[in-house]
């Protein structure tokens, strides 16, 4: 249940994407850390993707972008 949760609110955030920060609200119950491997599982699953690196991270819904010049 709680990884749906997490994956709604990253889709509700549409083209703004969500910050860790925002996702430790929707599930106040959870550590920081067991955030983070939920958000791991939805990656390996290809729901979700993270542009940038630590607090300027942003989650978005849907599969990594390719790198157009990777063959």
């Amino acid at each position: 249940m709680p990884k749906e949760l997490l994956l709604q609110h990253i889709r509700d955030s549409g083209r703004g994407g969500a910050s860790l920060f925002e996702l430790q609200q929707v599930l106040p119950g959870l550590s920081r850390g067991q955030i983070q491997t939920l958000l791991r599982e939805l990656r390996r699953e290809a729901k979700i993707r993270v542009e940038g690196v630590t607090k300027g991270a942003r989650w978005y819904a849907g599969p990594e972008k390719r790198n157009s010049t990777q063959f």
